[in-house]
């Protein structure tokens, strides 16, 4: 018989955020803030966003087509800040659902897009090219990949800092990658 901590009684947040998966989400979307911004940095000297990472997750009629050099390197600085709250709000008990993370960039002061009554800034320039559902797919679909190639779990699994074996495993929901898109990204 499977003990609580087995299944995740009690312990998925919302009723289908395990533990687990939490935890995935947002050390992923932590470390794409990151690597956005590293492999972003030649944006604005090539006008275009090609080859930053998470982009192949996005749409090409989603992604800024021929922008101004500057808009190009807004739009990683603004993709790189969506998804560093996308990892602080898992971190701080929150699910980052579209609505919820657009309300968290507003409280943040991150700006609107312009034609929603906002101004100009990094996650303005972001949202003015892709709707944020698309950042929150990216980071899903990331996630996954990461997991099923082993590498999530070769990198951190086995670290006594990050704790990820001590979390409980949820019977039902544990790392049902397509309930994360559909809940997060609708």
């Amino acid at each position: 018989m499977a003990t609580d901590s087995e299944t995740c009684i009690g312990n998925c947040q919302d009723g289908w955020l395990s533990p687990r998966m939490k935890f995935i989400l947002s050390t992923t979307a932590g470390v794409a803030a990151d690597l956005i911004l590293g492999t972003g940095e030649f944006a604005e000297e090539l006008g275009h966003v090609e080859g930053v990472y998470l982009t192949p997750y996005i749409p090409s009629e989603q992604l800024p087509d021929g922008p101004s050099a500057a808009a190009a390197a807004a739009w990683v600085e603004g993709f790189s800040a969506v998804c560093g709250t996308v990892g602080r709000m898992l971190e701080a008990g929150q699910v980052p659902t579209a609505d919820a993370l657009l309300l968290e960039l507003e409280v943040l002061g991150l700006p609107k897009p312009t034609g929603e009554g906002g101004g100009v800034g990094a996650p303005a320039v972001f949202l003015e090219y892709t709707e944020i559902e698309w950042a929150l797919e990216a980071v899903v679909r990331q996630a996954r990949e990461e997991w099923e190639s082993g590498e999530f779990e070769e990198t951190y699994g086995a670290d006594e800092r990050w704790k990820f074996k001590e979390l409980p495993k949820c019977a039902e929901h544990d790392l049902d990658w397509e309930m994360a898109l559909e809940n997060l990204a609708g």
